[in-house]
C-alpha cells in the first residue's frame, strides 16, 4: 500500500492547491487539509476511500486499513438525501461490526460532525 499511499498524498496535497478536484478524486472528493493534518499528528496515514465503491470494492478497501474517519465538512452529503454516501457509511459500519465479531479485533470507526450524523441516519 506504500505506492497507493504515496499517490493519494500527492492528490491530497494538490488538492489544497487547486479548487478543481475532479480530477484527484472521483465525483469532487476530497479531504480538507485540516482534517489530515488532524490524523496525521496522531501518527495516521491517510487514505482516502471512495464512497461511491461498489459494497464489494468498499468492503476490499475496508480490509486494507485498519481504521475509518468520516468527516463532517459536507452538509450536502447528509442533508440533501445522498443516500450512496449514507448506504457506503451503513456497509462499513455493517463491515466493522462483523469484522470485529468474527476477527475479536479492534476495527475504529470516528465520524465527525455531519460524519457522526451520517452514521446515525445509516
Amino acid at each position: 500500500m506504500t505506492d497507493q499511499y504515496h499517490k493519494i498524498k500527492k492528490q491530497v496535497e494538490a488538492s489544497h492547491n487547486s479548487n478543481d478536484h475532479s480530477e484527484e478524486f472521483p465525483s469532487a472528493q476530497y479531504i480538507e487539509v485540516s482534517h489530515v493534518k488532524f490524523l496525521e499528528s496522531a501518527g495516521a496515514r491517510v487514505v482516502p476511500i471512495d464512497y461511491t465503491l461498489t459494497v464489494e470494492e468498499l468492503k476490499k478497501r475496508l480490509r486494507e486499513v485498519n481504521g475509518l474517519y468520516i468527516p463532517g465538512d459536507s452538509e450536502t452529503l447528509v442533508h440533501h438525501g445522498n443516500l450512496e454516501f449514507t448506504n457506503s457509511v451503513k456497509t462499513a459500519l455493517l463491515w466493522a461490526q462483523t469484522h470485529n465479531e468474527e476477527n475479536n479485533s479492534h476495527f475504529p470507526i470516528m465520524g465527525v460532525s455531519y460524519g457522526f450524523l451520517s452514521m446515525i441516519r445509516s
